[in-house]
C-alpha cells in the first residue's frame, strides 16, 4: 500500500498521526473489533481562524515588530560556489547525499551540548553556519529553519500543514570569533525565533520585500533540519497484527532550495544533504559532507579555537595537497636567476615566456628587451659617474609585460629592484630612496 499526500495540507507530525490511526483500524479489521477513534474538538479550518485572529492583533503586532527588527538592514544571497551556471529561472530538480557518523563522533557532539547547557540541533547548526561562512566567506549567514506551529495547543491532533520556517540570522564580522563564541549567540537566536515562530514566512517576505530574483528563493537558500524518523511508537503495534513498521527512506526528488542539511537521530548522528542537481555534481557534495564531518571533528577536540583555524580538509585530500605542493627543485648554487634564465633562453628562444592579456613574448624577445634596459642602465650609471654594487632601482608601473622587462633588465644590470606603487607621491620616494 502507498499513501501519498501533498504537503500543502500535511506534515510529518500528521503523517504520524495518520499512521498510528490507520493501524487501529486495520486492527479492527483483522480482529472484528470495532474501532472508535476519538472525535475532534477543533479542525484545520479552526486553526487557520486562530492564526487569521492571532495575527490581526497585538500578538501579531508584536512578532512582526521582533521579525522586521531581527532582519533589519540588507539581505544577503548566499552564493556557493556552483558546478554549474545558475538558471536564470530556478529548478526543482533535487538529489541526495546520505551520510552516517561513527558512535564516537555522536557521542562527542552530545557530551559538546551538555557541557554548554544547549542542544546538538545547536550545535550542528552553528557548524553548519561556518561551513557556509568558510565556503563563501560572506560576513552574513541566513538559515531557513522549519518549525512546527500550533502542535502545543488545542491542534496538537489536528492533520494538516502546521509548519512555517523562521531565519537564522549569523554574523561572522568578529575576525577572532570561536565556535563556543558562536555557538553562544546561535542558541539564543534559536531561542528567541522559536519564541516568535508564528509568523508565517508568507507574510514576512511580502513585508520585507527583499529584490527578488527568479533563480534565486527570497531571504535565504539553504535549510537547516532536524528530523525523527519514529513517526509511530512501536509500542502501538498489536502482536497479533503480525506487521512491521519500518521508516522506507526515498532518494530526493525535488531541490526547493540550492542546498539542505537534515539531521537524523538514530543510534547515531546521520542524515543527509539535499541540493539542486543543476547547481552542483553528486561529488561536490560528497565533498561538502567530507568537509562538514572533519569541521565537527575539529571542534569537539578543541572548541575554544578560532573558527578559521578549524579544520576542513578530509586526510585523502591532505596528502593530495601536501603532493602537488612538492615542488622542492635543487637549483645549482652557483648560478643566478639571471644565469638560469638565460639558459632557458637558449633550450627554448621561441617558446612564449611571459603572457599579460593580449600580449606575448617569447623567450628570446623578453630577453632581448632586457638586455636594451640593462645596457640603458648601465650607461645612465657611468654618464652620472655612479659605480655602486647592486644599485637600489625603483620600478614605478603597474602590472604589466614592461614590469617583467624592468625587473629581468635590472638584475642584467647589477641592480637590485624595489616594486612602488604607482600612486606614492614622489617627494616621499625621493627621500625613502636617499634613505
Amino acid at each position: 500500500m502507498l499513501l501519498t499526500i501533498h504537503h500543502i495540507f500535511t506534515d510529518a507530525t500528521s503523517a504520524g498521526i495518520l499512521l498510528k490511526e490507520l493501524l487501529k483500524c486495520y486492527h479492527g479489521e483483522v480482529t472484528g473489533v470495532p474501532v472508535s477513534l476519538p472525535p475532534l474538538s477543533v479542525s484545520y479550518a479552526d486553526y487557520v481562524h486562530w492564526e487569521t485572529e492571532m495575527l490581526s492583533g497585538t500578538q501579531g503586532e508584536r512578532l512582526a515588530t521582533y521579525w522586521h527588527q531581527q532582519l533589519a538592514g540588507e539581505i544577503p544571497i548566499l552564493h556557493l560556489p556552483t558546478d554549474h551556471p545558475r538558471p536564470p529561472v530556478q529548478t526543482y530538480n533535487g538529489a541526495s547525499h546520505r551520510f552516517q557518523w561513527t558512535a564516537s563522533l555522536s557521542q562527542s557532539l552530545k557530551t559538546l551540548a551538555q557541557e554548554h547547557e544547549t542542544t546538538v540541533f545547536a550545535v550542528l547548526l552553528s557548524a553548519f553556519q561556518i561551513l557556509l561562512h568558510r565556503y563563501t566567506g560572506q560576513p552574513e549567514i541566513w538559515i531557513g529553519l522549519p518549525v512546527t506551529i500550533g502542535r502545543q495547543t488545542q491542534f496538537a491532533k489536528v492533520v494538516g500543514y502546521l509548519v512555517n520556517t523562521v531565519v537564522l540570522r549569523a554574523n561572522f564580522e568578529q575576525p577572532t570569533l570561536t565556535f563556543n563564541q558562536l555557538l553562544s549567540q546561535s542558541w539564543q537566536t534559536l531561542l528567541d525565533a522559536l519564541e516568535h515562530q508564528d509568523y508565517p514566512l508568507p507574510i514576512l517576505v511580502k513585508v520585507l520585500s527583499p529584490q527578488r530574483d527568479a533563480s534565486y528563493t527570497p531571504l535565504f537558500q539553504v535549510m537547516f533540519n532536524f528530523e525523527s524518523t519514529e513517526l509511530i511508537n512501536r509500542s502501538s503495534l498489536s502482536p497479533s497484527d503480525n506487521l512491521t513498521v519500518t521508516v522506507f527512506e526515498l532518494d530526493q526528488q525535488e531541490g526547493l532550495f540550492d542546498l539542505s542539511l537534515v539531521i537524523i537521530e538514530r543510534e547515531t548522528l546521520g542524515g543527509s544533504f539535499r541540493y539542486n542537481r543543476d547547481l552542483f555534481e553528486p561529488a561536490t557534495i560528497a565533498r561538502l559532507a567530507g568537509h562538514l564531518e572533519t569541521l565537527l571533528q575539529g571542534l569537539v577536540a578543541n572548541p575554544d579555537q578560532s573558527i578559521y583555524q578549524l579544520p576542513l580538509l578530509t586526510a585523502p585530500e591532505l596528502q593530495q595537497l601536501q603532493a602537488w605542493n612538492d615542488t622542492a627543485v635543487d637549483y645549482p648554487q652557483d648560478l643566478t636567476i639571471v644565469d638560469l634564465f638565460e639558459q632557458q633562453v637558449a633550450r627554448t628562444p621561441n617558446h612564449i615566456a611571459l603572457v599579460f592579456e593580449d600580449q606575448h613574448l617569447t623567450y628570446q624577445q623578453l630577453n632581448d628587451q632586457a638586455n636594451q634596459l640593462a645596457h640603458y642602465l648601465l650607461a645612465r650609471q657611468t654618464q652620472a659617474g655612479i659605480h655602486l654594487h647592486n644599485p637600489l632601482i625603483a620600478i614605478a608601473v603597474e602590472r604589466s609585460v614592461e614590469m617583467v622587462i624592468g625587473l629581468l633588465g635590472i638584475l642584467k644590470a647589477g641592480g637590485a629592484y624595489m616594486p612602488i606603487d604607482p600612486s606614492y607621491p614622489r617627494e616621499r620616494l625621493r627621500y625613502l630612496l636617499e634613505d
